[in-house]
């Protein structure tokens, strides 16, 4: 029996450790060789997680979507605006309309398509100035101004009119950012409407104690007579004295005009007179 190699020699651990566990150097040792696994397979990784998002990265660049930037913004986002010539001098009317594109800016030029909506009531070539034939986003750009001359007609004083402009897709920009949503509404993204008028109604702020019947003719003869601004009768800042001043000023006005035999005159032929208040003065 004194010759017999003990099992726990042969197979290299004492009684103590039958139950199958490693000594601590020994698992120490297996702890760093399978640190050193892992480090490099994530060296080996790393060129291909690279190469991942470069290729999504291309991927986005390569599908630019094209927007009304008006309609994306954080606050007071709108995909429509209105002009009116009421209390305008000119006969032309410049809307800015910005349109905006997705992805990264490049170093060429990329052409993008606009076209008029047939709902619009509105005319190329009578009420607005036709598009240019070619629209471009600029190299090194995200963003491009149209920039829609509009026409003042007659017809405008009795009638209002649209323009609504239409985003195409096209080899350069796709239209997928259709619509953003704000509470319960979704503006359109793609889509831009202008509506234009020259009418005018009777100003909150008109009294006619003062100043009379309403119409369009003497509210501009008291502007070029009095030389203030149309707006002064859209704003609670007139006071009663100032307003009685006006009446006085311009009934004085009239009256020295018929006396000179230039009776002034509404676009209906009847005289123009003020207010009730002006018997009184």
């Amino acid at each position: 029996m004194s010759n017999v190699i003990s099992p726990e020699i042969i197979i290299g651990f004492n009684q103590s450790d039958v139950s199958g566990r490693i000594p601590s150097d020994q698992r120490s040792l297996k702890d760093k060789q399978m640190k050193k696994i892992i480090n490099t397979i994530a060296v080996l990784m790393l060129p291909l997680v690279f190469a991942s998002c470069e290729k999504e990265l291309m991927t986005y660049d390569s599908e630019s979507s094209i927007y009304f930037s008006d309609a994306v913004k954080d606050l007071g986002n709108t995909n429509s605006s209105d002009i009116t010539f009421t209390f305008a001098k000119g006969q032309d009317s410049i809307k800015s309309i910005i349109v905006g594109v997705t992805g990264t800016a490049v170093n060429w030029d990329r052409e993008y398509k606009v076209s008029v909506n047939p709902g619009s009531t509105a005319k190329a070539g009578v009420h607005f100035d036709a598009l240019p034939e070619k629209l471009v986003i600029k190299k090194n750009a995200l963003r491009d101004t149209i920039k829609l001359r509009i026409k003042r007609t007659p017809d405008m004083l009795t009638n209002n009119f649209s323009i609504v402009l239409d985003l195409n897709p096209n080899e350069n920009f796709n239209t997928n950012l259709m619509e953003k949503t704000q509470g319960p509404n979704k503006i359109s993204c793609l889509q831009y409407s202008v509506t234009v008028s020259d009418q005018i109604k009777k100003p909150q702020y008109w009294i006619e104690f003062f100043l009379g019947n309403f119409t369009r003719k003497k509210m501009f003869k008291m502007v070029e007579v009095l030389n203030v601004s149309p707006e002064i009768f859209t704003k609670p800042t007139m006071s009663p004295t100032e307003m009685s001043l006006y009446t006085r000023v311009m009934n004085r006005y009239f009256l020295e005009q018929k006396a000179a035999g230039n009776t002034i005159l509404e676009d209906d032929n009847t005289e123009m007179t003020m207010g009730p208040y002006a018997q009184y003065l």
